[in-house]
């Protein structure tokens, strides 16, 4: 919770000291941008609040507050300020007021500020009226400081009361966020509408499908009734005999194919291969080889080699 009396919104205090003192604000401007921009403040000099509690990890740098203080000197006091928290209204950041008094003592005493005010002073009521204060050269230090608590004195009142344009722009930007409200709830409600009638129509459009399809459908009388599937036929002796012929051909043909890839079996004839089927079938009960050699070799002749198929042997070399 802060102190109060201790610290004053820094957007008051940059609006005050536009109006009445711009040469001062672009003195403490111009310092605040001499120092390292990455550098932050002291909690203790500028802090946030926020309904009178502390903004947690609050943190601004040099440069963020120069870069505010330029956009107050050039163009306008802004409502918003960025900081290390992100961007956030300036009338929640509070300054240290003793900081700013010292800020403002050193920035009058810079002599072209001083000459400055001297200038403003003289075209606004004329060269007879005497100026804000006294130039510091024709001053002993006493009259100096004397001077300078003059100028505290009017800049700390002026801080008291809000100006009259920045209420106004206060409630400038209240009424734009109204008119944003606004249009955005109607919006939303022209969008529940829209729905709301597309969800009637689609509503009638599937009754009066459902009113057509339910008045198109055939009568259960009229609709053709599926003959039963017929059951399968029983095969004969024969047909089972013939079928367990081709399976065992196959499975045959599948093992020689397989022995003419093999290294120890790549150079047998179909004769040889004959015989090597005649071995294995001693092992497979479920073969039913043809007792003719010359069938069983037609069964495996189709799978063979072209070299198996040469008639007769090759001539053994001495």
């Amino acid at each position: 919770m802060l102190q109060p009396g201790e610290y004053i919104p820094l957007e008051r205090a940059i609006v005050s000291l536009k109006r009445d003192h711009p040469e001062v604000l672009k003195a403490i401007a111009k310092a605040i941008n001499s120092v390292d921009p990455h550098a932050e403040f002291n909690r203790e000099t500028i802090t946030g609040s926020k309904y009178g509690d502390s903004i947690p990890g609050f943190a601004i740098t040099y440069g963020q507050l120069g870069s505010y203080l330029n956009t107050a000197v050039t163009r306008l006091v802004s409502v918003l300020i960025e900081t290390e928290v992100g961007v956030i209204e300036s009338s929640h950041v509070a300054v240290n007021r003793e900081w700013l008094l010292k800020q403002r003592e050193h920035a009058a005493r810079q002599p072209e500020v001083v000459r400055e005010i001297e200038l403003r002073s003289y075209a606004s009521h004329g060269a007879t009226v005497t100026p804000i204060i006294q130039p510091l050269v024709d001053q002993d230090p006493k009259a100096a400081r004397a001077e300078l608590r003059k100028l505290n004195i009017r800049i700390e009142r002026s801080l008291v009361i809000r100006p009259d344009d920045e209420r106004d722009a206060e409630i400038e930007r209240l009424r734009i966020q109204l008119e944003a409200s606004t249009a955005r709830e109607k919006s939303i409600a022209a969008t529940v509408d829209a729905s709301e009638k597309a969800i009637k129509m689609l509503t009638r459009e599937n009754d009066q499908l459902r009113k057509e399809r339910s008045s198109t459908q055939l009568p259960p009388a009229s609709i053709a009734t599926r003959k039963p599937d017929t059951k399968p036929r029983k095969l004969s002796n024969v047909e089972m005999r013939n079928e367990k012929a081709r399976a065992c051909q196959a499975q045959v043909k599948e093992r020689a194919t397989s022995l003419w890839r093999h290294a120890d079996y790549a150079k047998h004839r179909t004769t040889d291969m004959v015989n090597v089927i005649r071995r294995l079938a001693d092992s497979e009960p479920d073969w039913n080889l043809p007792k003719n050699d010359a069938a069983l070799a037609r069964w495996i002749s189709s799978s063979a080699p072209e070299f198996a198929k040469r008639p007769g042997r090759p001539r053994k070399e001495k």
